[in-house]
C-alpha cells in the first residue's frame, strides 16, 4: 500500500500560518476597538460631569470661574472628539483585519478541500486495488482447488 502524499501540503501549511495571524491581527484590533470605545465612555462621562458641575464652588461666581469651567469643559468636549475619532480609526483597523482573515481563511479552506478531494480519490483507489488483489488471490485459490496443480504466484 502505498502512501498518501499531499503535493501542496507546503502551501498549505503556509496558507494555515497566514490564516491563523490574520486572525491575531483580527483579535488585536477588535481589543484594540474596544479599548477606545470604554475610553469614548469614559470621556463621555467626563463631559456629562463637566456639563453637570455647577460654575463655581458654592460662593460668589467670578469670571475667572466661568472661564476656567468654559476651558474645562472645552477641553472634556476635545478629549471626546478624539475618542470619537480613535474609535473610528480602530472600527477601521478592525475592519479590514476581518476582511484579511477572512481572506485567508478562504484560501486556506480552498486547499484543505482540495487535499481531501484527493485523499478521498487515494481512498478509493487503494480499496479498489486492494479488493482486484484479493480477488486475484481468492480466483488462484479456486483454481489451485480445481486443478490440483500449483498455482503461479500472484505478483502485485
Amino acid at each position: 500500500m502505498k502512501r498518501f502524499v499531499f503535493r501542496l501540503a507546503r502551501l498549505e501549511r503556509l496558507r494555515e500560518i497566514e490564516r491563523r495571524q490574520a486572525r491575531a491581527r483580527l483579535a488585536l484590533a477588535l481589543g484594540e476597538e474596544h479599548r477606545a470605545r470604554a475610553d469614548r465612555e469614559a470621556a463621555r462621562a467626563l463631559l456629562d460631569e463637566a456639563w453637570a458641575r455647577p460654575p463655581g464652588d458654592g460662593g460668589e461666581i467670578d469670571a475667572r470661574s466661568l472661564q476656567a469651567l468654559a476651558a474645562w469643559r472645552e477641553g472634556r468636549r476635545s478629549a471626546l472628539v478624539a475618542a470619537d475619532g480613535r474609535v473610528e480609526e480602530t472600527a477601521r483597523t478592525a475592519h479590514e483585519a476581518l476582511a484579511r482573515h477572512t481572506e485567508a481563511a478562504r484560501h486556506h479552506r480552498a486547499l484543505e478541500r482540495l487535499r481531501e478531494t484527493r485523499y478521498g480519490r487515494w481512498l478509493d483507489d487503494e480499496r479498489l486495488e486492494q479488493s482486484k488483489f484479493l480477488d486475484e488471490i481468492h480466483q488462484l485459490r479456486v483454481a489451485r482447488e480445481r486443478g490440483g496443480t500449483e498455482a503461479p504466484t500472484c505478483e502485485r
